[in-house]
């Protein structure tokens, strides 16, 4: 603003001369044109005066004017613009000088004459010096090249040099006087280092208005950040010093927590690695260590209590002892493990108990079927002995068929005893078909025990399972329990072989008591129509000679079928024999249930009754240890 009210004044002057009216006066003479310029030029600090006509030529002015200006960018600006120009700083006679010039219309508006002025450099380089930022801040003026056209030093005025001859060429300059030409205003810093904030300059520039110029004031950077180094150097040394103090001071803090802190941490360590039992040195800090060293001491007391009673339990367990329970106060999380484990405890309590009592019914049914086996066994040999007997007879009929004319008495005699030995047989026979029916009705109580006997044996399986699954989840306490556990899973397994071994020997004996069934019934048919025949016999021995022949065919046949009979018999001795076996192996198999039964210590007054355990020990067992509806199935 003080440049531009500078060259407002220089251009007031030029427009108040102009404006006098000798000089609107087209006809005005040259001498008072030429006294107007003197008095003008006597009371204004011009350099020179003067008045030109169209082409440039001097009319009148001082005596110093130029008598031409016609090659001088200011006359061709002026007809181009016909308005007032400030033209560029050049170098006159007298020294620097500021040329304004201005065009002086006629009273139809057209140019006749311009008026041109030439100022002191002075004016300028007063106001320049008046701007001061900083101890070593300077102000200057360039025109549209970059040429000074104001500078505190003349020098580079008069000489035309550019801001690139006293900065050097580079991109930002470039980019400043671009901006510079565009009329805008801007601020540069130039030569920044990463190093020293002080280093580079500062330039801050804007337009000259009513002329091709821009102010720019240039300021190092060392005048506006000395000051902020030092108090960035200053801050920096205060808070070094403050550092040190706070390292100092929280060393001191953490010296007081870490001692502690560390006797802590390394109490939970050993607990890690299975130490439940050390103590926990409590620091006496009154603050939140001493309070975590107490709250641990509490707990590893109260997880010792817990596990020392739960290793009790699992230790009498370990050795059969089912008349156990975990007892003493437990807290949080700890309840639920104490009632899983109480309610596993009951839940093989009743287990066994099922156990014992269905093993002592095994023992009883399995003693009867082997009873019972060993009556079909000697019935079978009756049988057989009978069949052999009547067999023999058989054959000395046949023998002594020759001779029945002469022996009729004594063939009937003979028949009578046939006829008696038959009617024995078929009652035997009967008998026979009897216990062969009890035998299948045995067999077939015997199948349902023995599918008792195979659900036990996986029940036990799931539960000896289900007992690893958690002896696992009680980690190393749980051991001695998972030992129980695969034992009760092992004598599952035996006893589920022993009765599909057992099954099949069963299905095997029904098989072949269907068939001597079979062969029984026909061996009584057949023994039917013996007795049949020797009615017939008895009726025709008078005409016994006669039906000698067909007697002896008969006896044929008879001796046949009676050996058929005979292998028959022998096939059931031996599959009564069989039987017997297999029910001694059963009756083995149950006492060695019973004995495995027994080695387990009980409570008093637990039901064995599955039917009545089942709906009690699901809810529990569901409730605290992940239910076991599938031995409840």
């Amino acid at each position: 603003q003080s440049v531009e009210a500078n060259l407002h004044l220089m251009a007031d002057r030029i427009f108040l001369t102009r404006d006098d009216s000798v000089f609107s006066n087209e006809n005005a003479s040259i001498a008072d044109q030429k006294a107007v310029i003197d008095k003008t030029f006597s009371g204004i600090e011009f350099i020179w005066l003067g008045i030109y006509d169209p082409d440039g030529n001097l009319k009148t002015g001082s005596s110093v004017c130029p008598q031409s200006i016609s090659g001088d960018s200011l006359f061709s600006d002026m007809a181009e613009t016909a308005n007032l120009v400030i033209a560029d700083t050049r170098q006159g006679t007298e020294g620097l000088e500021i040329l304004v010039g201005t065009p002086i219309n006629d009273s139809a508006g057209e140019a006749y004459a311009y008026m041109v002025g030439s100022f002191d450099y002075g004016i300028l380089n007063d106001t320049l010096s008046n701007i001061n930022l900083g101890s070593n801040g300077s102000a200057f003026i360039i025109n549209e090249q970059g040429e000074y056209m104001a500078h505190s030093d003349r020098q580079l005025v008069a000489e035309k040099k550019t801001i690139v001859d006293t900065y050097g060429a580079n991109s930002e300059l470039d980019g400043m006087l671009a901006q510079m030409n565009l009329g805008q205003t801007g601020i540069l810093s130039l030569g920044d280092s990463l190093l020293r904030l002080e280093d580079g300059t500062f330039f801050s520039y804007a337009p000259v208005r009513g002329t091709l110029w821009s102010l720019v004031i240039e300021t190092p950077k060392e005048d506006y950040m000395s000051d902020t180094v030092r108090a960035i150097t200053t801050a920096l040394i205060i808070a070094a010093i403050l550092f040190i103090f706070a390292a100092l001071y929280i060393n001191l803090l953490a010296t007081r927590i870490q001692r502690p802190l560390r006797k802590v941490t390394d109490r939970i360590i050993s607990l890690a690695q299975g130490d439940l039992h050390s103590d926990v040195e409590i620091s006496k800090t009154r603050d939140e260590t001493q309070l975590l060293s107490s709250a641990l001491n509490v707990t590893l007391k109260d997880i010792n209590s817990y596990t020392g009673e739960i290793s009790r339990v699992l230790s009498e367990l370990s050795r059969s002892n089912l008349d156990i329970s975990v007892d003493g106060r437990f807290l949080g999380d700890f309840i639920v493990m104490k009632e899983s484990l109480n309610t596993i405890v009951d839940f093989l309590n009743h287990i066994m108990h099922a156990i014992q009592d269905a093993s002592a019914q095994v023992l009883g049914t399995a003693k009867q079927v082997s009873e019972t086996a060993l009556q079909v066994q000697g019935s079978s040999g009756s049988q057989s002995s009978a069949i052999m007997n009547l067999k023999n007879e058989t054959a000395l009929i046949s023998e002594n068929v020759s001779g029945v004319s002469d022996n009729t008495a004594q063939v009937v005699a003979l028949l009578g005893d046939v006829e008696s030995l038959l009617k024995e047989g078929e009652s035997h026979m009967n008998d026979m078909l009897t216990a062969m029916k009890n035998i299948s009705d045995n067999s077939e109580e015997i199948t349902k025990v023995n599918k008792f006997l195979e659900d036990i044996s996986f029940q036990t399986n799931i539960l000896a399972l289900n007992a690893a699954v958690e002896a696992s989840r009680a980690g190393a306490a749980g051991r001695g329990f998972a030992v129980v556990a695969e034992e009760v899973r092992s004598l599952a397994a035996k006893s589920g072989e022993s009765s599909k071994r057992t099954r099949g020997m069963i299905e095997y004996s029904q098989k072949s008591i269907d068939h001597g069934s079979q062969y029984a019934r026909q061996m009584a048919d057949s023994i039917s129509k013996i007795m049949e025949m020797v009615a017939a016999i008895s009726k025709k021995t008078e005409a016994l000679n006669e039906a000698v022949s067909e007697q002896t065919s008969s006896l044929k046949n008879v001796t046949n079928q009676i050996e058929e009979i005979g292998s028959l018999a022998a096939g059931n001795l031996a599959s009564s024999r069989i039987s017997a076996q297999a029910s001694r192996t059963l009756e083995e198999q149950a006492d060695t249930l019973a004995e495995m039964a027994g080695r387990f210590r009980l409570k008093d007054g637990v039901s064995g009754a599955s039917g009545t355990f089942v709906s009690g020990a699901s809810g529990a067992a569901g409730a605290n240890a992940g239910g076991y509806g599938g031995h409840d199935e």
